[in-house]
């Protein structure tokens, strides 16, 4: 997290890790430095959003990140993103 200053979504597959990190951003008051959580998400739609800017529909908040920004990912998201065939950096 503090890797990340403004304008990023941590992409989250896991509901326990998903509500830690809302939890953190609010108590923090980083939504007001553009920072989200995406719990549910497609490969199609960051592919969508890497490569075309497409805005990703944040559900948790009924929002749309429109970036730029980062993505931060676990390496439990490789497989799903690979067959999408999307690269990734660790």
């Amino acid at each position: 997290m503090r890797a990340v200053e403004r304008d990023a979504i941590i992409v989250s597959t896991q509901l326990h890790w998903s509500e830690y990190f809302w939890y953190y951003l609010i108590a923090r008051k980083w939504g007001e430095r553009n920072i989200y959580v995406m719990h549910h998400y497609a490969a199609a739609d960051l592919q969508a959003y890497l490569e075309r800017g497409t805005a990703l529909r944040l559900r948790s908040n009924a929002g749309m990140f429109r970036g730029p920004g980062d993505l931060l990912l676990w390496e439990g998201h490789a497989a799903e993103l690979e067959r999408a065939g999307l690269m990734w950096n660790r």
